[in-house]
């Protein structure tokens, strides 16, 4: 019995040795602004380690006024990520969004370029905005984003231009947009966004590539075979007879990805769009997303720019 126990002994003080990964603690360079170390020079990097001085104040140009103002960082955090995401938001989403935007906002900063139009809510609110569309839940959205200030992504010490346009963008108007939720895997590459067209627009768009085509043939048969290339991207789609391009399809349609399938169903022709291995950059709907399929700001910046 004593030698069993001597043996369980050792066992367990060699276990203890034995490095253990632990989730949202260190991912390839991210990490929380507190207490983590980074382990890649061009990812997360906190001002304290960085080197990088980080100012309580940022000057940028009001797009609304032309003039020059200087408001408090994280009050411009706040106000961009506030615009950003929906009443109803998660921890993980806004601090994704607020480490991007405040990485944006020194890269454009310390080039001299920052602009922000402060009249448009679907980019900037202000205090009162802020607390009008978020009301109780106004406070825990500046709690997160403070949660993680002090944390940029860098690139070689400086902030890395993550090209964030948003700030003086007009929303685009484009087709509703619903991401479908694939089977949960901490950094999948397959996140999909579907994009639906009723029969009229698809044939007429199409009708935009080719004037020949005929819509007498059934919806339910109209697609037809779709070629891929070795890089995921649809090469050819067969419809109602007729050879498309891949290209052609995607920029008629507005596709961001070439990657995509297509398919008729409940009265409408659906693009199933899978996103690339990495995208140029986070958008509110990407973070959304991610998060609601549980993971982590550092899982999703990692997915975005590692």
């Amino acid at each position: 019995m004593k030698k069993y126990l001597a043996v369980m002994t050792v066992l367990i003080l060699m276990m203890a040795l034995i490095p253990v990964a632990v989730s949202d603690s260190v991912f390839s360079g991210i990490f929380s602004p507190k207490n983590e170390q980074a382990v890649s020079t061009s990812i997360i990097s906190s001002q304290k380690n960085s080197g990088y001085s980080i100012t309580e104040n940022v000057a940028f140009t009001d797009k609304s006024t032309g003039k020059t103002v200087s408001r408090s960082s994280k009050s411009v955090v706040y106000s961009l990520v506030g615009a950003a995401v929906g009443e109803n938001f998660s921890e993980n989403e806004v601090k994704a969004l607020a480490v991007a935007y405040h990485t944006q906002i020194c890269f454009e900063s310390d080039s001299d370029r920052l602009s922000i139009d402060t009249k448009n809510p679907h980019v900037f609110l202000d205090e009162n905005g802020l607390k009008k569309k978020f009301g109780k839940n106004y406070t825990p959205l500046c709690s997160y984003c403070d949660n993680v200030f002090g944390s940029l992504i860098l690139e070689n010490g400086k902030p890395m231009n993550l090209n964030i346009t948003s700030f003086s963008a007009e929303p685009e108007e484009n087709t509703e947009i619903r991401f479908t939720a694939a089977p949960y895997n901490s950094l999948s590459k397959d996140y999909s966004t579907v994009f639906q067209f009723g029969s009229d627009e698809f044939y007429g768009t199409l009708r935009t590539l080719d004037s020949t085509l005929s819509t007498e043939t059934n919806p339910q048969s109209a697609v037809g075979e779709i070629n891929f290339l070795a890089s995921g991207e649809v090469e050819t789609v067969n419809i109602c007879g007729i050879d498309f391009s891949g290209s052609d399809i995607s920029e008629a349609f507005g596709l961001p990805y070439g990657r995509f399938t297509l398919l008729y169903s409940l009265g409408e022709f659906q693009f199933t769009v899978m996103q690339c291995d990495q995208s140029d950059f986070l958008t509110p709907n990407t973070a959304h997303f991610m998060s609601e399929q549980g993971n982590t700001y550092s899982e999703i910046l990692n997915y975005c720019y590692a």
